[in-house]
């Protein structure tokens, strides 16, 4: 599947998601910034979208930078469900999250940001907020 080029993601998250603002953009990459409400509370999020060498492939990623994510107070030695720790020591509080399972197939470069990686995330933080009331992960998913 031919990767969607980050002119063509960029066009359609200001389409989609008005409120996200594009940080930069290059041919190889492209970073939005933006404000999720998914109950509660709103979350700040920056969205990035990053080829592959020889574009093969696109490869999305989302961190949440306000509020920073928190353990369960009830049980702090828990780890939030659905991340990737940020390999970057300065970002520790900052982990990416987990929207897919990259084997399923469920993203490609081929769609757009805004229809998948945008609500996948609303999706997420909307699990992340029923995870610290109740300590359940309702998303599913492969832990």
């Amino acid at each position: 599947m031919k990767c969607l080029t980050t002119r063509e993601q960029d066009r359609l998250v200001r389409r989609h998601c008005p409120s996200f603002k594009t940080l930069g953009r290059d041919r190889s990459s492209v970073l939005w910034q933006g404000d999720l409400r998914p109950l509660g509370k709103t979350y700040t999020v920056l969205v990035g979208l990053r080829r592959t060498p020889k574009a093969k492939s696109c490869v999305p990623s989302v961190l949440v930078t306000d509020p920073v994510l928190r353990r369960r107070p009830q049980s702090p030695e828990e780890a939030i469900p659905h991340i990737y720790l940020n390999p970057d020591p300065r970002l520790r509080d900052f982990p990416y999250l987990c929207l897919y399972h990259p084997p399923s197939e469920e993203w490609h470069g081929g769609k757009a940001a805004a229809k998948t990686i945008i609500p996948w995330t609303i999706e997420w933080l909307v699990c992340y907020e029923g995870w610290l009331a109740t300590g359940q992960w309702a998303g599913g998913g492969i832990h």
